[in-house]
């Protein structure tokens, strides 16, 4: 169970709560009477799903100029519907041609939308909950991939319970990178307002993952330089500088790059991450510095891990 205050008692099962993913900051944990543990899950648990055809759930087809709010309307749903169906889509982040999929009256719950799954061999860590001073809650979990093929899309849903094992909140666990390639972690976060509730443990479930395709002309080869390393004191921060860059034979500019630094424990488990895009993008054989600080929502950094990724116009 999570190390979380005592819950209060309820004369009934709570409903399960579904809410949009949002985009706070990762802020340093700093309440020492709380120690956070991991959920019932292990290390690697059943395989996730991908995204596989099903002639059941209405997708729309992005389009340019498209937003979610616009998309909502037109299908007389609200965002938070339409969010909640599409756990793994950035709001900010949309693509042309991507694919959406439209909840039916009342926002049915994903599992009856979603597509038939096919299994991937990846796995993910136990999930782990830190309360912030402000009464919100942070849950992390790290997916891994150790096949030879990159996977994009990765989904997770996040789930609260009390001591009985029922839900009490369910939300979205936000990925910062689009591309899981073979060998790498991702860390996925999840953000629960305040007041968060008083949760017993934390499971996810696995929502969605695409893997097999062809990425090469979606991403573009980047480069990174890890010039220097400044672990912080108290062992709760740690800095890197160095430099992103797109290779020289790379065929496109890059109108969106990302470098994510990511706080990692002795068990390769994430404690929290920050992100940094460099602005007006990157052309063919340039670099940009980056300058990157993260902070640990728990115990004390072990080693830190970056991970990037570019990607040109549609």
């Amino acid at each position: 169970m999570i190390g979380l205050l005592p819950l209060l008692a309820a004369c009934s099962a709570p409903a399960t709560e579904v809410s949009a993913p949002v985009t706070p900051r990762l802020t340093p944990y700093r309440t020492p009477t709380r120690t956070p543990r991991s959920s019932l899950l292990s290390p690697t648990v059943a395989p996730i799903p991908s995204l596989g055809p099903s002639a059941t759930p209405l997708t729309h087809v992005v389009a340019e100029h498209e937003t979610l709010i616009g998309i909502a309307i037109r299908y007389g749903i609200t965002l938070d519907e339409l969010l909640a169906a599409n756990p793994g889509v950035n709001p900010r982040l949309l693509s042309i041609g991507q694919g959406l999929i439209i909840p039916g009256p009342g926002g049915e719950l994903v599992q009856a939308l979603a597509p038939t799954p096919t299994p991937l061999p990846l796995s993910y860590s136990p999930v782990t909950c830190y309360r912030t001073l402000s009464d919100g809650l942070w849950c992390l979990t790290t997916v891994r991939n150790p096949t030879d093929m990159p996977v994009e899309g990765v989904a997770v849903l996040v789930t609260l319970l009390d001591r009985l094992g029922r839900p009490l909140a369910t939300q979205a666990a936000e990925a910062p990178l689009s591309l899981l390639a073979p060998g790498q972690i991702m860390p996925l976060a999840a953000y629960f307002s305040p007041p968060a509730p008083e949760a017993a443990d934390a499971v996810a479930q696995a929502t969605g993952a695409v893997g097999g395709g062809d990425t090469a002309g979606r991403y573009l080869p980047i480069t990174l330089a890890r010039e220097q390393d400044e672990p912080g004191i108290d062992g709760r921060s740690w800095r890197v500088q160095g430099a992103v860059g797109l290779a020289a034979d790379a065929q496109a500019d890059a109108v969106r790059a990302r470098v994510v630094l990511v706080a990692m424990d002795e068990h390769n488990q994430a404690l929290g991450f920050s992100t940094w895009d460099p602005t007006g993008g990157l052309s063919p054989g340039t670099e940009a510095p980056f300058d990157l600080t993260v902070f640990s929502l728990g115990p004390a950094i072990d080693h830190v891990e970056i991970l990037a990724e570019a990607q040109p116009a549609p």
